[in-house]
Formats: structure tokens, sequence, C-alpha cells
């Protein structure tokens, strides 16, 4: 029985506790409730920066290195331009001298021979003469610029590496707060003793009987419960005690009631002890049938019917209806001298 106010306060009192529940992480959650998403997104933010910066500063290098290349290449064709020019000038003039000195000697028809000789030795050494073709080599390039051009850097390989999703759980994994995750779990190892704490009053599912009090009037009810009827009980006693229970947290226990006793009849109060004393049967047999009265009175029908079933007589039909096979006891008594007791049975049997 419970006032409306008490009522309320154990609303309040489940309503606080769940929410204390709620506020428990499930470990399957633990990968989004309880990663620093700040220092995480800080740690992602200065690593997108700093790319960044490298790539500049790599495309800037990048950029001038290509223009170093251009103009030293410029000065280099010029340079062998003009050389070229110059050696091909010695070779016309060479090969002039060579004509002429050919031409004197086939008009005095002379050997040409070793003039031929001559003339190609000059030219190779005129051309060896020749200062080198001057072009970019690796001898050539500036320290800083020496990565980019042994590599062979072009502009396409060039662009910034951001994080990936595996740089951003990798990172994740190093900001796991764990303190906050010991006190999750210390929080769920802890509900039963929080629900006791927090709700002191829980409700009672299993009450017999549930009713809202008012607490201007006086009350009164009544409700049932079922006991189960088991072999040997012949008494039953009752005794009423009560607790109350305030919305401040306060409680008293009433006094318990005085004893109330309630002895239990049955049908097998109508057992007839006298049929032991006939005088057809043996020793064995008035043995066996004190034993099946003395379980009868103490309400083991079965093991009783399991011995009368020998001796189809009243105790044999009483036996029966107690068990409830009402017909097979009505069918014997039927078969029985008619008595107060085998008419009173009867009666039952067929009700």
């Amino acid at each position: 029985m419970r006032g409306k106010h008490f009522i309320e306060k154990q609303e309040q009192d489940y309503e606080r506790y769940n929410e204390y529940v709620s506020t428990i992480i499930d470990p399957a959650g633990y990968d989004t409730a309880f990663i620093n998403r700040h220092a995480v997104e800080k740690e992602l933010h200065r690593r997108r920066k700093n790319e960044l910066s490298s790539y500049y500063t790599r495309w800037s290098q990048y950029q001038d290195f290509i223009k170093w290349q251009n103009e030293e290449q410029e000065k280099y064709d010029a340079y062998n331009i003009k050389q070229a020019g110059k050696l091909k000038k010695k070779l016309r003039s060479h090969d002039q001298r060579y004509r002429q000195s050919v031409s004197r000697l086939l008009a005095t028809g002379q050997d040409t021979t070793v003039l031929g000789e001559k003339y190609r030795r000059q030219r190779k050494a005129i051309i060896a003469s020749a200062p080198a073709y001057r072009q970019i080599t690796a001898g050539t390039i500036p320290g800083k610029y020496q990565d980019l051009y042994l590599t062979g850097l072009q502009a396409g390989d060039i662009e910034p590496v951001m994080p990936e999703e595996e740089d951003s759980l990798r990172i994740a994994s190093e900001h796991i707060m764990h303190e906050r995750i010991a006190f999750n779990e210390i929080k769920g190892s802890r509900l039963e003793e929080t629900f006791n704490r927090m709700v002191p009053a829980p409700y009672r599912p299993e009450a017999h009987y549930n009713a809202v009090i008012a607490p201007e009037y006086n009350f009164t009810y009544r409700y049932t419960r079922s006991y189960p009827v088991t072999p040997g009980l012949k008494k039953l006693r009752l005794t009423l005690k009560g607790s109350i229970m305030a919305t401040d947290r306060s409680n008293y226990n009433i006094r318990r009631t005085d004893t109330l006793s309630y002895i239990i009849s049955s049908m097998d109060e109508l057992a007839d002890t006298r049929l032991i004393a006939n005088q057809s049967f043996t020793d064995d047999q008035r043995r066996e049938y004190t034993n099946a009265i003395r379980l009868l009175k103490n309400r083991e029908y079965r093991q009783a019917l399991h011995l009368l079933n020998n001796y189809k007589d009243y105790n044999t039909a009483l036996a029966l209806t107690c068990l409830g096979y009402n017909s097979q006891a009505y069918n014997l008594l039927r078969q029985l001298p008619k008595t107060a007791d085998t008419h009173y049975l009867s009666r039952a049997s067929t009700q």
C-alpha cells in the first residue's frame, strides 16, 4: 500500500537511477565517446599545415631549379652554337686549302695519297682542339638542386601528403581518455550498489495486493493467498507483521499481531480405523493396512492408495476421492454395503 506522495518519490528515485545508468557508456562506443576529439583535430590540423608548408617549400625549390636550369641551358646553348660556328669555319678553311693542294698535285701528275692522310690527321686535330660541348650534368648542378636532379623529379610528382583514415585512427588511438574509461567501468560495476542507494524503496512486483491510499482517510484491505497443502500439514499458524517507510526515508516496523492458528481439515478425517480389526486379515495384512491408514491420515494419498488397492473397501474409496479419482471411487462405493459413511462419500465423489 503506497501513498500518493510516496509513489511520486519512488518515481523520482527510479528516474534519477535511470539517468545514472544512461551515463554509462557501452564498451562498443568507447572509440567515439572516450577520444579527445579536440586533441585529435588539433594534431590533424598541425600535420596538414606542416605538410602544406613542406609542399610549398618543395614546389618553390622545384620552380627555382627549373628557372636556373633554363637559364643555364640558354648560356650553354649560346656557347655551344658559337663554338660550333668557329669549328665549322676552321674545317671549311682547312677543306678549301686541301682541295687547292690536291688540284696542284693532280695538275702535275703527282700522287695525292700522302696529302690525303695529312688532311685527315689535321682534320681530326682541328676537331679535337675544339672546346668541349657544354651541357648540364650532375657535376654542374648546385648542391641545393642535387636531389631534384638526381631523382628526376617532375612537377606532377610534387603533391602534399595529407593525413588519411589510417592516420586519423592512429592519432585517435594516441588520445584515448583512459581515466574516463576506468571511471565508466567502475560505474558499471556498481549498478546494484547504486540502485540500492538511489532507490531505497523499490517497486514490489511480487506483492499480492497493491493499492494507493489517501492519508486523510482510514482504509481497510483484503486479499487472499493460496497455500499448498503438503503431506502432514494439519495446522497452519499465521502471524502478521509490517513496516512503514516514509518519503523522508524514515521507517519503522509494525509490531507483530498475535499468532492465529488454523486447523486444516480434510476428507482423510473420514478414514474408518475400525476396518483394521477385520477378522479375515492375516498379521501381515493387518500391519500393511495399519500403515495405509497412517499414510492416509498423513495425507500421503498416493502411497496409501498403493496399499489399499489390495482391499477394495471404504478406505480405498476414500483414498481415491482424496486424489480426485471420483468416478473410480463412486463405482467402488456402489459395490460396498450402504452405510452413512458410504452414502456421504458417494455424494462427495459425485460433486
